[in-house]
Parts: C-alpha cells; structure tokens; sequence
C-alpha cells in the first residue's frame, strides 16, 4: 500500500539532520558495555554501549525531545566528570591482573574505567562491590 511504501522512504531516504543530536561533545570517555537504561524496551539491542548510542542518536535533530532525553540519561555514564574527588578502587593494594570479571572485563580496566567517576557517584558505589575480587589483599 501508499502507506507502507511511506514507512520505507522514511528508512531509506530521511530528511538530513541541520543539528545531529550527540552524547559528550567532548568526547566518549567510557568504552565499556554498560547495563542499558532501556532494558526492557526495543531499544536494548541497539543501544548497549557509548558508542553504539552515540551513532544512533546522530539521527535525531539536537534540539529534538528524543535527543534530550537520551543524552540526559547517557551523558553521565559515557562522559563523566571526576572532578577533584575521581571514584578509586583498590587505593593502596595490589590489583591482581589476572582477573577478569564476566561482562566487565580485566580489574585493570575496571580501575581506569571508574576513577573516571566522581567518589561520590552511584556509579562509583555500585562498583565497590568489585574491590575484594581485584585487590583481594588491600594494603
């Protein structure tokens, strides 16, 4: 029908964007896979990572409701600011490199990942949890 036949030039031929939305325009300083926001919607599939949601929301105009929300949601995940207070794990002990932890890579990578969040954060909390496996002897 017309109709389908407008569902798929929509798809295939959209209206170029003035403005595309981004998520850190600075820059993407979390590389990692993340636990999406939207777990139980279909976006889950498409936005499971910083990247992968920076490339989808480059179809949105900036100023768009859509953008706003989604960068609003991201931007502390995939572009955090430290501040003087970074998040630390492992503070004065021996990580042990050998570990990894399913999902989240090696006790290294997870270190770097969150002193890039402030102490303060939840983020930073959550991830506490994780010490007693990567710095099994805290000095």
């Amino acid at each position: 029908s017309c109709q389908d036949a407008l569902m798929i030039e929509m798809s295939c031929c959209p209206t170029p964007i003035e403005n595309p939305c981004s998520v850190c325009s600075d820059g993407i300083k979390v590389e990692e896979i993340f636990a999406s926001m939207f777990n139980e919607t279909e976006l889950a599939d498409m936005m499971t990572s910083c990247q992968s949601t920076a490339e989808f929301v480059e179809i949105l105009e900036s100023n768009s409701e859509s953008c706003q929300n989604i960068t609003f949601m991201y931007e502390a995940s995939c572009c955090p600011t430290p501040g003087d207070n970074p998040c630390t794990m492992c503070a004065n002990a021996a990580v042990d490199a050998d570990i990894t932890i399913p999902g989240l890579g090696d006790c290294q990578g997870l270190i770097d990942m969150v002193a890039s969040f402030p102490a303060e954060s939840e983020v930073c909390a959550n991830y506490e949890f994780y010490e007693f496996l990567c710095c099994p002897v805290l000095a």
